[in-house]
């Protein structure tokens, strides 16, 4: 999870914020920018909250069988991107970098070779690299909503979320039915721009669309979607959506979330209700 722990540290440095304990004397502003950047925090570390492998015996044949292939055909750019992904699977990254890198040396304009060297590097924490890699990938297939969506996260780690938010808006527009850069593009918008009108109607809409696609069951996007309630002065749906949020995060065992949710319960709760945004 270390790159999205970056990702989450990147938004505050593009904020301006510094982070620091609140005082009890003076909670936070649901509508400021550590709201926020906690909020994303969460949200990005939820959204890698998977459940571990269990295929070791056939990681270790696939992997004799992908080796024996490479020793065959040693310049086929499939069987290092395989190999790579295996290796990827296998939490040795820097190993499948050098696969990765293989397969895009022997064919350059090879688009899932670049997508995944991209990827892999960006884990790494190789940031700004990986962005030329996914930049190309998104050039070989400007219509695969996997590369908008790595790509968006990215340059929103490097600071740019103008040009995040139009990839996140692309991965969104290729797939109207996925949830994931639905919800991170709703906490972008309103991190970047939380007096818009236009930004608070276009987050709200996404994060109650990402909810209703998971069936109001994932914390981590109901956490999104309370953040944009109280951004927006609804302060009472905020509490509410964090209400039913708590005890799904309490049933993930996912104690970091189930504490923010709590912790933002309680700011919430202290603080009034305001008027919703009125429509321009």
């Amino acid at each position: 999870t270390g790159v999205f722990v970056m990702i989450a540290f990147a938004v505050a440095d593009a904020l301006g914020v510094r982070r620091r304990a609140p005082s009890p004397r003076e909670p936070s502003a649901p509508h400021g920018p550590r709201w926020l950047v906690a909020g994303l925090a969460f949200l990005i570390l939820t959204a890698c909250a998977v459940g571990t492998w269990h295929q070791a015996r056939h990681w270790r044949d696939s992997e004799a069988l992908l080796r024996r292939a490479l020793a065959v055909s040693p310049s086929d750019p499939t069987l290092h991107l395989n190999f790579g992904t295996l290796l990827q699977e296998l939490n040795r990254p820097s190993e499948a970098i050098e696969h990765f890198r293989a397969a895009v040396q022997h064919r350059p304009q090879y688009g899932p070779g670049r997508y995944n060297l991209g990827l892999a590097l960006s884990l790494q924490g190789h940031t700004r690299e990986a962005i030329e890699h996914l930049r190309e990938a998104r050039r070989l297939e400007p219509e695969n909503r996997r590369t908008r969506y790595f790509l968006g996260m990215a340059l929103q780690e490097v600071g740019e979320p103008a040009e995040a938010i139009a990839e996140l808006r692309e991965a969104v527009r290729l797939d109207s039915n996925w949830a994931a850069p639905m919800n991170v593009l709703a906490f972008l918008l309103v991190a970047a721009a939380p007096e818009d009108p236009a930004n608070i109607r276009e987050a709200v809409s996404l994060a109650e669309r990402a909810a209703t696609l998971t069936q109001e069951r994932d914390p981590g996007i109901l956490n999104t979607l309370a953040t944009v309630y109280a951004v927006d002065g609804q302060i009472g749906r905020a509490i509410a959506t964090l209400e039913t949020a708590l005890p799904l995060a309490e049933a993930m065992k996912y104690q970091p979330l189930v504490d923010h949710i709590r912790e933002q319960l309680d700011t919430l709760r202290r603080t009034p209700e305001q008027h919703e945004r009125p429509a321009p």
